[in-house]
């Protein structure tokens, strides 16, 4: 295994959901194609036989928080949690 996907704390980067390539592609695409489809409009149509629907505005703001997780490098080259104890100890 490459040194560099070891983070300071011993978590494997590639492991780690921050790192997920594949789930924040999807979560874009998904947020794309919503607006592309406005969807936002048609939920506000199905809220009336579904209340679920009133939760879509909820929703969205999870999946752009769930976006802004991503992680683009790894630890050892900077990337990670911004204010990382570990690391911090590791610079001393």
């Amino acid at each position: 295994m490459n040194e560099k996907f070891t983070a300071w704390c011993g978590l494997c980067c590639i492991d780690c959901i921050p790192s997920n390539k594949d789930l924040f592609n999807l979560a874009h695409k998904l947020e794309e194609k919503l607006s592309y489809l406005q969807f936002d409009e048609y939920a506000k149509l199905k809220t009336e036989k579904n209340p679920a629907f009133e939760d879509y505005p909820v929703f969205i703001k999870v999946l752009k928080e769930i976006e802004s997780l991503k992680c683009s490098i790894p630890c050892r080259e900077g990337g990670g949690k911004p204010v990382c104890e570990i690391r911090n100890l590791r610079a001393r």
